[in-house]
C-alpha cells in the first residue's frame, strides 16, 4: 500500500511514468522498509500514514477543499496515535493551509474552517488517549510505553546520580550510568555500548525486582528521572535524540 501511494504521488508531481517506477522502486529496496516489512511494528502502519498524509496534501494544494481537509485531520490523528511525532503531520498541515491563503487561493473564512478541521480530530484523539493513560497507567503521554523508551534511548546516559530526587533508584543506576558513560566515550558509538555489555536488560531486571514488577510504578520513575535529565542537560539530550 505504502508503494502504491509512492507511486501516486511520483505521478502527480514528475508526470513521468518511468520516473514514478524508478523511485517507487528505490522506496520498495530501501533496507529500513525491508526490515519493518517483516516484523510486527508500529513503523509500517506510520510510513503508510506519512505517505497518505503527503498525498492528500498533495490533492489539497491542486484543489483545496474541506473534504480533504478533513480527511488529513484523520490521518493526522491516526498519525498522533501511531507516534507522537505525528503532531508534525498536523502543524506541517497547517502551514500548508496558511501558504494557501497567503496565495489567496483560499479566503479567512475557508483558512479557519481547514484548519479546524485538520487539527480537531487530532486533539480530541490525542485527549482522550492521554487521559487514558492517566487512568489506566498512571502517566500523561500519547505513548504506552511512558518514560521507558525515552529513558532508554535518550537519557540514561544523561542522569546526575549524584542527586537528591529519586536518590534510591540513581544509587541502583550509578555502577551502570558510569559503565555507560566509560563504553561512549571510548567507542564513540552508544549503540555498541549497549549491546557490548548489556545494559537494558541488566537494568530492566534491576527495575523490576526494586518495584516488584509494578510497570506503572516502573513508567512514573522512568519519566522522571527522563525529564530531569532532560532539563538538566537539554542540548545534550536533543543532541543524543537526532
Amino acid at each position: 500500500m505504502s508503494g502504491i501511494l509512492v507511486w501516486k504521488l511520483l505521478i502527480g508531481l514528475a508526470r513521468n511514468p518511468i520516473l514514478a517506477a524508478i523511485g517507487t522502486l528505490l522506496f520498495l529496496l530501501l533496507p529500513r522498509e525491508l526490515f519493518y516489512e517483516h516484523i510486527v511494528l508500529g513503523e509500517s502502519l506510520y510510513v503508510f500514514i506519512i505517505l497518505a498524509f503527503c498525498y492528500l496534501s498533495f490533492k489539497l494544494w491542486r484543489r483545496p477543499s474541506w473534504s480533504v481537509s478533513l480527511g488529513l485531520g484523520i490521518l493526522g490523528a491516526f498519525g498522533v496515535l501511531a507516534r507522537g511525532q505525528g503532531l508534525l503531520l498536523v502543524a506541517t498541515g497547517i502551514g500548508l493551509i496558511l501558504w494557501l491563503g497567503l496565495k489567496n487561493r483560499i479566503n479567512r473564512r475557508q483558512i479557519a474552517v481547514f484548519i479546524l478541521l485538520l487539527s480537531l480530530p487530532s486533539l480530541l484523539l490525542g485527549q482522550l488517549y492521554i487521559r487514558a493513560n492517566q487512568k489506566y497507567n498512571h502517566f500523561n503521554s500519547l505513548s504506552l510505553a511512558g518514560g521507558y523508551n525515552l529513558f532508554w534511548v535518550s537519557t540514561f546516559r544523561l542522569i546526575d546520580v549524584e542527586s537528591s530526587p529519586n536518590s534510591d533508584v540513581k544509587a541502583l543506576l550509578k555502577p551502570w550510568v558510569i559503565t555507560s558513560n566509560q563504553y561512549y566515550s571510548e567507542k564513540g558509538n552508544g549503540d555498541e555500548s549497549w549491546g557490548a555489555i548489556n545494559l537494558p536488560h541488566s537494568i530492566s531486571k534491576t527495575f523490576e525486582d526494586f518495584y516488584h514488577k509494578d510497570q506503572n510504578v516502573m513508567n512514573k520513575k522512568f519519566s522522571e528521572l527522563s525529564i530531569e535529565a532532560i532539563r538538566t542537560h537539554p542540548i545534550a539530550f536533543v543532541y543524543r535524540s537526532y
